[in-house]
């Protein structure tokens, strides 16, 4: 029953969200406002993807600076910020990984 609840909930959250950007969108052109910020949205959802396994260790979370994951995290937040190009970001990130983790080897 728990779960029923908690599914309902889930897809009223869900059909809230977008029944409400509707009138938004209902008079032709976006606000500018409501444009500027959605240019954001991929970024934010990218980082929100990547973060959590930044700092991800089994069953907890840990801060340790000398891990390959955080090495690459932090190369590819650096290239992101320079070039703003995420499918170069995404790649050199991972290879960034793949070097750092034959190189510590955690």
């Amino acid at each position: 029953m728990e779960l029923a609840f908690l599914i309902f909930g889930m897809a009223l959250v869900t059909f809230a969200a977008r029944y409400l950007i509707l009138p938004l969108l209902a008079h032709g052109e976006p606000h500018p406002l409501f444009e500027r910020v959605l240019h954001y949205v991929p970024v934010a959802v990218f980082a929100a993807l990547v973060t959590p396994d930044l700092f991800a260790r089994g069953d907890g979370i840990s801060f340790e600076l000398a891990t390959p994951r955080f090495i690459a995290g932090i190369a590819a937040v650096i290239i992101a910020a320079t070039t703003r190009k995420i499918l170069l970001t995404i790649f050199a990130g991972l290879t960034i990984m793949w070097l750092a983790q034959n190189v510590i080897g955690k």
